[in-house]
């Protein structure tokens, strides 16, 4: 047998006497054993899943070949591996995808090939700051190609090398705690058995190395240009508020359409009536020659006005506050009865380059479509600052810049809610906690007033801010103040205008008497975020939430496995209709949804955003050929896609569905069930169990009884109001290869929460696919006891949330 050159085993002895010895280089490398092949590896240290000795080698030396998604293979070594404050790998790969995992350790350290940036990335996730990252520049790797890559983490922070070149680097805290540490650190994957293909690496490892130690860099680390895909950032003037100046007694002023073409400052024109202007607290209407007079409160800072329908604001739609305040507007060149405008959510902006490149790919994606939206409109955590408005303002104003900066190069006007993660400390002298602006000053800095209003054809929108610093923990419940000009706000919208609000959440909780409200001012409705899924709620009023362009928060997709990304609306009169796009997408899949069952022929849906000549979909099943989809429809901005496939070809299980657009190869894939009934299970007894009530965020009390059934047939029920684990045998002549468990509800207006179900047969542990990848996804932001504590809802119309997600029916594929 050949030379092993995979350096991978460990002896706790040997690893703690070189840890302390602090040795500059070791290499773990140990003498094959006779026997079969991969023997050499110790019992702690295997080779699992399909993993074998290449034939691919180079200087003599074995290589290990991972088989990816096919075959999820890992190199299992024990939890002590890598686990100190200080360290360095060093490998070489030759990917055949890239993307996956290359080593890692679950919750604690990855080194991973990014899906669709063809790059390499590097992560720590610690107790406190979570995941850290740094990143190579796009097409930093290529298929087929060896590649060395050198990460290392210390005092010097985290260095990514790539042949030999620094690529990427990252802080670190001086001192910090691993998130966790229980885990085996794995080549090929950071968990161990998994079930989301693309976390798995396909490709070659050779020469694994490791010491304790980081490997220094040698002089000060080269200032490292901004990755070609963030976009640089524009950084314009805006209206600042006059602190210490004290609020005029009147303020008076005029609105305006000027007389010249080209609106030239100071050019005096027609005035404009009935155009609302306010400061936060009360509305004023100007007069048929545009002449209004408003009594400010002593607690404003800003005057704003209302873009009228039809009109555009020449300059700045808000100014600090004075005793003369003129606004000047322009005749719209295009009609407001049809339009298309983007609602975006839960950026989470920061100094992580991820984000940034993010909100620089959704500048470009908005800037590209055609025709052109209207404005772009985000409804909450524009950045990521902590909650408790402890983050130094030097952060915050760094996280704004990048925000407005990147934003700025938008091509249409871009509107902004504030919310928790929005708010700083910044000032908190001048506007103190209990005062209900404390926390919004940075945001008033950067993008003026936190709650105003504009009109857009027929529609009038709302951004509520209901987030206030009052004690030391944040009160969600709008003041009196803001109230009263809320109301009036919206009774002093436009003739026949219907009302979308936009707020980080409902406003049902938050304003009281709001479903009075909103039936007398037609409020249609809410456009909402926060909770980092895509869902809709029709009672007490409507509300939708919009996914995150953070996904989960930056460190994968939604917490519902809706890729990043945001909504795209379009307008006609006062009717909605809007679709999701994944961030940087053109190809989605439509239906079936990842998990879902087929039965016989199903058909596949999918969307191709802005379709070229000559372009169409395919899709293929369970790894056979690509078949050709047809269009069938072509709504806005993209043409849909169908295509029909035959289950009864196929056997019972999971199976995997890809969806491609040619020529251009862009993919999307996930897994459908296929449910003939025709597989006979094992013939033995299984048992469902749960836990219902106890759901992060999701504790519903049923009324009425709650019947459970496996494949149709009754295993028992709920009694009202049950909580707590539930446990429900199973008689071996209900089982199948594929089983779905449903709920009937007694009381059609129930509702109730479950942990994610797990059917337990011959010693097995089975879980619904979709719960498994949700899970992975948390995992990827949330410590493994809250995770755990994640689950579902089931009834009509029940909210959802990042812990909880909308599922009727459950299925478990026996292996």
């Amino acid at each position: 047998m050949k030379r092993v050159s995979m350096s991978i085993w460990i002896c706790v002895h040997l690893f703690a006497v070189v840890a302390s010895a602090q040795q500059a280089s070791l290499n773990f490398r140990e003498k094959p054993v006779e026997g079969r092949a991969g023997s050499w590896l110790p019992a702690k240290h295997k080779l699992e899943g399909g993993v074998r000795i290449s034939p691919d080698a180079r200087d003599g030396e074995d290589i290990l070949d991972f088989g990816g998604a096919t075959r999820k293979g890992v190199v299992s070594l024990n939890a002590a591996f890598a686990s100190e404050k200080q360290g360095t790998l060093t490998f070489r790969c030759k990917p055949r995808t890239l993307s996956g995992i290359l080593v890692g350790k679950y919750g604690a350290i990855n080194i991973e090939f990014v899906k669709g940036r063809n790059t390499v990335r590097f992560g720590l996730k610690l107790k406190k700051e979570k995941w850290i990252h740094c990143m190579a520049p796009d097409n930093s790797a290529r298929r087929d190609e060896w590649l060395r890559i050198k990460a290392s983490w210390g005092r010097q922070g985290m260095l990514l090398f790539l042949d030999g070149n620094l690529a990427a680097r990252a802080a670190l805290p001086d001192s910090f705690e691993w998130f966790l540490g229980d885990r085996s650190f794995l080549l090929g994957s950071y968990d161990w058995p998994g079930s989301y293909p693309s976390w798995f690496f396909d490709g070659l490892i050779g020469d694994f190395s490791y010491r304790p130690l980081q490997e220094p860099y040698k002089g000060s680390p080269p200032k490292l240009a901004l990755a070609p895909d963030i976009l640089a950032l524009r950084l314009l003037a805006s209206p600042k508020p006059n602190y210490g100046v004290p609020v005029p007694a009147i303020v008076h002023g005029r609105v305006v359409l000027p007389a010249d073409a080209n609106a030239v400052p100071g050019t005096e024109g027609r005035g404009v009536a009935n155009v609302s202007v306010s400061d936060g607290y009360s509305v004023a209407k100007t007069d048929k020659r545009g002449y209004y007079t408003l009594r400010p409160s002593s607690e404003a800072v800003f005057l704003f006005i209302t873009r009228p329908s039809n009109h555009d604001v020449i300059g700045d739609w808000y100014k600090p506050l004075a005793a003369e305040v003129d606004f000047r507007l322009r005749r719209a060149k295009r009609s407001e009865e049809e339009y298309t405008f983007v609602l975006v959510t839960d950026t989470h902006v920061s100094s992580d380059p991820r984000s940034l490149a993010g909100l620089s790919q959704f500048v470009r994606d908005v800037n590209a479509l055609d025709p052109p939206p209207r404005f772009v409109f985000n409804s909450g955590d524009l950045v990521n600052l902590d909650k408790q408005l402890k983050a130094p303002a030097s952060r915050g104003h760094s996280f704004f810049r990048n925000y407005t900066g990147i934003m700025n190069h938008l091509r249409m006007p871009f509107y902004n809610v504030a919310g928790d993660h929005t708010d700083s400390g910044h000032r908190l002298e001048e506007f103190p906690l209990g005062d209900h602006r404390a926390g919004k000053p940075m945001y008033w800095e950067y993008l003026g007033p936190n709650l105003f209003s504009f009109e857009y054809g027929q529609l009038h929108f709302v951004s509520v801010d209901v987030v206030y610093h009052l004690g030391k923990k944040a009160s969600h419940t709008m003041v009196a103040p803001h109230l009263a000009w809320f109301t009036q706000d919206l009774e002093s919208r436009g003739t026949g205008a219907v009302v979308l609000t936009a707020s980080e959440n409902p406003l049902d909780r938050s304003i009281p008497g709001f479903g009075e409200l909103a039936t007398r001012c037609d409020i249609k409705l809410q456009l909402v975020g926060d909770t980092h899924v895509v869902s809709y709620r029709r009672n007490p009023v409507p509300s939708r939430a919009h996914g995150a362009l953070a996904g989960t928060w930056w460190n994968g997709p939604c917490a519902d496995l809706h890729p990043q990304g945001y909504m795209i609306y379009q307008v006609r009169g006062v009717e909605l209709d809007c679709f999701y796009r994944g961030l940087g997408e053109r190809v989605a899949i439509v239906s079936p949804a990842y998990g879902a069952g087929a039965t016989g022929r199903f058909t596949v849906s999918a969307d191709l955003l802005q379709p070229q000549t000559g372009e169409a979909l395919q899709f293929s099943v369970g790894g056979g050929d690509w078949q050709a989809m047809k269009e069938v429809s072509r709504p806005f901005y993209r043409a849909r896609f169908e295509g029909v496939w035959n289950t009864p070809s196929m056997l019972d299980g999971l199976v995997g569905l890809k969806v491609r657009c040619m020529p251009g190869g862009e993919t999307r894939s996930h897994v459908v069930i296929v449910d003939n009934r025709r597989a006979k299970a094992p013939a033995k007894d299984g048992v469902v169990i749960f836990t219902a009530g106890r759901v992060i965020g999701a504790v519903h009390r049923f009324r009425g009884k709650v019947s459970v059934l496996l494949n149709g047939e009754s295993i028992g029920s709920l009694a009202p109001g049950k909580r707590g684990e539930c446990s429900f045998p199973v008689p071996e002549n209900v089982l199948r290869k594929v089983n779905t468990l449903t709920f009937q509800f007694a009381d059609p207006g129930d509702r109730i929460s479950i942990s994610s179900p797990v059917l337990h047969v011959g010693g097995k542990a089975i879980e619904d696919p979709r719960a498994l990848a949700m899970h992975k996804v948390r995992a990827n932001h949330w410590p493994e006891k809250i995770v755990r504590r994640a689950g579902f809802v089931l009834g009509d119309d029940t909210p959802e949330s990042s812990f909880a997600s909308r599922q009727d029916a459950f299925r478990f594929v026996l292996p």
